[in-house]
């Protein structure tokens, strides 16, 4: 069990998930843009605006690979958001975006 764990440790700490970019549409459907940035693949992707979950993104992604995740809870302008992306993997990167 021990070796299980430590295998597990050391893939998550090869994942690394950044939020490259919010494209804000205030009425309709937002995209949030990121980059797997980390060592190996990532996949089964869950997305979460405000501590809240929003969806889930059943894909892969290789290294250095962009991809994106819509949602429809990003649309009041001047509002704070914040928007955190995990990965089955354990890779995750969370950012406050403003909307414009």
């Amino acid at each position: 069990m021990g070796s299980k764990t430590a295998s597990r440790a050391a893939l998550s700490a090869s994942g690394e998930i950044n939020i490259e970019s919010v494209d804000i549409n205030t009425s309709g459907t937002s995209y949030v843009y990121f980059r797997n940035l980390g060592s190996v693949y990532l996949s089964n992707f869950s997305l979460y605006i405000n501590d809240a979950y929003d969806s889930t993104g059943n894909f892969s992604l290789d290294k250095g690979e962009l991809a994106n995740m819509s949602t429809t809870a990003i649309t009041t302008p001047g509002e704070t958001y914040v928007i955190k992306i995990i990965a089955q993997q354990g890779g995750s990167d969370s950012i406050v975006k403003i909307a414009d």
